[in-house]
């Protein structure tokens, strides 16, 4: 999430050389990583929300949850 939030914002300040918009698309960034990551934490915590864990072992895949 903080790698795709950052390459956001990078790409925001190579979006132009004028700072005002510069400015603008770094909000826009910003407001969008908020976004994502408010969503994200609401459905981690969640009451239904739980970990698949999936084990290799020898026989193959297993699924332990």
């Amino acid at each position: 999430m903080v790698s795709s939030c950052k390459k956001a914002m990078e790409s925001a300040m190579m979006s132009s050389e004028n700072p005002v918009d510069q400015l603008r698309e770094m909000l826009h960034a910003s407001i969008d990583c908020g976004v994502k990551f408010a969503f994200m934490g609401k459905l981690h915590t969640h009451r239904e929300h739980s970990h698949t864990y999936v084990i290799y072992c020898r026989t193959g895949f297993v699924n332990n949850t």
